[in-house]
């Protein structure tokens, strides 16, 4: 068979908000969720459109949560579920 792969592009995040917080010690926990426009497409090993609409934006709603250790120097927050 044929490969594909799908190639997603994220146009614009439209809304995002702080769904919940959780503080257990020091490891903070945030569930945000986001409201975004995004295009969604199969392409075949050549790279040529086999399925989707290049012009057509879908409006995706997810629910990431992020956590942090508040006494780490690093001010990053790592992804724990998509």
């Amino acid at each position: 068979s044929a490969k594909r792969f799908t190639d997603t592009t994220l146009v614009a995040i439209s809304n995002a908000w702080v769904k919940e917080a959780k503080l257990n010690g020091t490891q903070a926990t945030l569930s945000v969720e986001f409201v975004s426009d995004q295009i969604h497409l199969m392409r075949d090993a050549a790279g040529a459109i086999v399925e989707g609409d290049a012009s057509a934006q879908n409006k995706v709603e997810d629910q990431w949560v992020f956590t942090r250790d508040l006494k780490s120097t690093s001010p990053n927050w790592t992804i724990i579920e998509t």
